[in-house]
């Protein structure tokens, strides 16, 4: 084999191990669906769901409930990867709330965010 081929051999296998390493494939969870919405005005709310395009880590995911005091109301860790994460929540008085989460992305980033929504019984 000469010097070429050889060198050749070597750099198409060197791609060939960064492809595996580094997939084109590869991206970064993001939040698809959340319920109730950032910026809504909800009736009532019994829990909170978040839907990412990926499946979210357990024991490291996880969500936090504020209310507009910056009292914790409610929080979970994920229990098991799922693109879902649900936060039960006990009856919520009207007002604004805070909803902070993290998620452990499959592909080995963090996602963190936060948004308000409301309670309004009289919203229609």
């Amino acid at each position: 084999m000469n010097t070429h081929r050889s060198r050749r051999f070597v750099a198409a296998n060197l791609v060939f191990m960064l492809a595996a390493i580094f997939p084109a494939s590869a991206h970064h969870q993001f939040l698809r669906q959340a319920f109730p919405g950032a910026r809504s005005h909800a009736q009532s709310v019994a829990e909170v769901k978040l839907v990412f395009n990926g499946k979210a880590d357990a024991f490291f995911s996880a969500m936090q409930l504020l209310d507009a005091d910056g009292s914790l109301i409610a929080e979970m860790t994920q229990p098991k990867a799922s693109n879902q994460m649900v936060l039960p929540t006990p009856a919520l008085p009207p007002g604004h709330y805070l909803l902070k989460y993290r998620a452990l992305a499959s592909d080995g980033d963090i996602v963190k965010g936060d948004f308000f929504f409301t309670v309004d019984p009289q919203n229609s």
